[in-house]
């Protein structure tokens, strides 16, 4: 499936940044392959903007219920939680970019649920 993926949507394998968020977000193989098909004759600028509608959708469906289910999970495990709330991967010189309270991470992505991680830090 990630092979035929690469092949048919109209952007160069050397896009890192944009299949590892799209095969963040497209865990399932139904769901790669009905974006395959939304993705027929669109141009870059569309199909980006598909897999943003798709990283909204999963902001709202995988958002934590509350600050202190995000404590929870982060204090269990700082990546996953992270990755989660953000809905995007997070390599590690993007974590060694957060020293700071994940409380107050949580409250400033509360107040931009469409931010992304480096993108909140800026506000900290």
């Amino acid at each position: 499936m990630t092979t035929n993926i690469i092949e048919s949507i109209n952007i160069g394998a050397s896009a890192f940044e944009f299949w590892n968020l799209l095969f963040f977000l497209l865990k399932k193989d139904n769901e790669k392959k009905q974006f395959e098909i939304e993705c027929t004759d669109k141009t870059r600028v569309e199909i980006e903007e598909l897999l943003f509608r798709h990283r909204y959708r999963c902001l709202e469906e995988e958002k934590y219920n509350n600050i202190n289910e995000f404590i929870i999970s982060y204090n269990f495990n700082i990546k996953d939680s992270l990755e989660r709330l953000f809905q995007q991967p997070l390599n590690d010189r993007m974590l060694s970019n957060f020293n700071g309270d994940p409380e107050q991470l949580y409250l400033i992505h509360s107040e931009r649920p469409r931010s992304w991680f480096m993108e909140c830090l800026l506000y900290m």
